[in-house]
C-alpha cells in the first residue's frame, strides 16, 4: 500500500492517520487494491460458516414468506424490472452513447463518475441510494462494463469452473444406492404442498375470516396464498357467492354468532401477584440477555432532588443518574432512590400513580409492600404534584434519612 506497510487488512482509520486519505479517495487512487489478506478472508468465512451461522438450520415461516411477497409485489413490475424485454433496447441505445459508456467503464448517472462496475457501497456512500433503488430509478442504465462482464465470465469457464471435470454419477455420487426414509419423504411432500398453496387446510371459517378483513377477491387470495380461480372454486364448494359474503358476515354478528354468550377460560379471571412477578422477571431477563442491560425511563426532577439530598446529608444514594437505579432481581423492580447504608427507599410519584380521588393506586401499594417485606427498609413517597419539592424544607429532608 501507499505507506509501504504490510497489514492483514486495510482499515479506514489507518488510511486517515497514516496516508491522509479517506477510504473513498484511496479506492479512486488505487482501484485494484486488495483490502483483506487471504487469511483474514478465510478467518471471517469460518467464523460464520455452518453451525456457527446465526440462521443455521432455520427456515422462513409461511407468514414471513407471505409478508415479503406482499412487500415486493409491484416493485419490479414492467419497465422497473431489470430483466424486462424492453430494457435491452434502451441499454443498446446507452451503449452507443459515449457520455455514459466508453467500452472500458460505465458512468454513474447521478454522480457522473466512471467505474468498471457500479456497486452498492458506492451508491450508498455517494448517492444515498441502494442498488435496488438505483436500478428502479434508471432501469435502462448499465451497471457493469462489457470487459468486466467478460472477465467475470472467464473466471467460471473451463478449468476455472469448480465443477470442471467432476462427474457425479454412480459411485461418485454421495447418495448413490441410498433411499430416503418414509419420514424424509413425508417432509419433502409436505414442503412441496405448502409451497404450491395452502388449499389443503383452508376451511370455510378461515376463508370468511380473511375475506372479512380484506373484502376483495385478489387480496383474500393473496393472504390465503392461493390463486383467484382456486378461491372461486372453494366459494362454490362452500355454496357462497362473493357478493353475499359481506351480508353473510353481518348476519353472523352478535347473537347470530355461534360463539355469542360463551365465556373463554380467562373470563373474569386475573393473574395472581406471584404470576405477575414471574412474568415481570422473565421479561426483564429476556431483555437483559438480548441487549445486555435495561435502562428504565426516569424523571429528571426526581434526580435533581436526589442529588440535592446526597449533597446536603452525605448519604451516597443510588438513582438513575448516579450509577443507575437499584435493581432487585428477585422481585423484578427498579427503585427510584436507594441508600444502602441507611436502608432507605424513596419513590418519586407523578400524577399517574394516583387515582382521581387522590388515593394511591393499588399496584403501587402492592409494590411498596413487596419491597418493604423483602428489604426490611424505610420507605418514603414524594408526590411531585402536591408538594413544592424544589423548596422542600431542611427539616423534611432530615426526616427522610432519620
Amino acid at each position: 500500500m501507499e505507506c509501504g506497510k504490510y497489514l492483514y487488512f486495510i482499515a479506514p482509520s489507518h488510511l486517515k492517520k497514516c496516508c491522509g486519505l479517506s477510504l473513498k479517495e484511496y479506492i479512486e487512487k488505487y482501484p485494484d487494491t486488495i483490502f483483506r489478506s487471504n487469511s483474514v478472508v478465510e478467518k471471517h468465512k469460518n467464523a460464520i460458516s455452518g453451525k456457527k451461522h446465526p440462521n443455521y438450520n432455520k427456515k422462513w415461516t409461511e407468514a414471513q414468506k407471505l409478508n415479503l411477497s406482499m412487500k415486493m409485489r409491484g416493485r419490479l413490475s414492467g419497465d422497473k424490472n431489470p430483466n424486462w424485454k424492453g430494457i435491452k433496447e434502451k441499454r443498446d441505445e446507452f451503449r452507443n452513447t459515449e457520455s455514459v459508456y466508453n467500452g472500458e467503464k460505465v458512468q454513474c448517472i447521478i454522480c457522473k463518475k466512471w467505474f468498471k462496475r457500479i456497486i452498492n457501497s458506492h451508491l450508498i456512500a455517494c448517492c444515498r441510494l441502494t442498488f435496488r433503488e438505483y436500478v428502479q430509478l434508471f432501469p435502462e442504465a448499465l451497471v457493469i462494463s462489457i470487459r468486466s462482464k467478460e472477465k467475470l465470465r472467464s473466471t467460471k469457464i473451463g478449468s476455472n469452473n469448480p465443477m470442471y471435470g467432476i462427474h457425479l454419477y454412480k459411485e461418485s455420487n454421495g447418495f448413490y444406492g441410498k433411499k430416503h426414509t418414509p419420514e424424509t419423504l413425508k417432509l419433502i411432500s409436505d414442503n412441496h404442498k405448502s409451497k404450491k398453496n395452502l388449499k389443503y387446510s383452508i376451511s370455510k371459517e378461515d376463508l370468511l375470516y380473511v375475506a372479512s378483513k380484506r373484502l376483495t377477491q385478489k387480496n383474500t387470495a393473496i393472504m390465503l396464498h392461493i390463486s383467484v380461480s382456486y378461491l372461486n372454486k372453494k366459494l362454490k364448494e362452500f355454496n357462497l357467492l362473493w357478493s353475499n359474503i359481506k351480508t353473510y358476515i353481518l348476519n353472523h354478528k352478535g347473537k347470530n354468532n355461534p360463539q355469542y354468550g360463551k365465556k373463554g377460560p380467562w373470563k373474569n379471571k386475573k393473574f395472581s401477584t406471584e404470576h405477575k412477578k414471574n412474568l415481570r422477571i422473565a421479561t426483564l431477563n429476556y431483555i437483559i440477555n438480548c441487549k445486555g442491560n435495561v435502562s428504565p425511563r426516569y424523571n429528571k426532577n426526581a434526580c435533581i432532588f436526589f442529588e440535592n439530598l446526597n449533597e446536603h446529608f452525605g448519604p451516597y444514594g443510588q438513582h438513575a443518574e448516579n450509577n443507575s437505579e437499584f435493581y432487585i432481581p428477585e422481585l423484578g423492580y427498579y427503585l427510584d432512590y436507594y441508600e444502602k447504608d441507611l436502608n432507605l427507599v424513596i419513590e418519586w410519584d407523578e400524577i399517574c400513580h394516583y387515582n382521581l380521588d387522590g388515593t394511591l393506586k393499588n399496584r403501587d401499594i402492592q409494590r411498596q409492600k413487596e419491597i418493604t417485606e423483602f428489604l426490611g427498609c424505610k420507605f418514603t413517597r414524594i408526590n411531585e404534584s402536591n408538594s413544592n419539592w424544589q423548596l422542600l424544607p431542611v427539616e423534611a429532608l432530615e426526616n427522610l434519612i432519620t
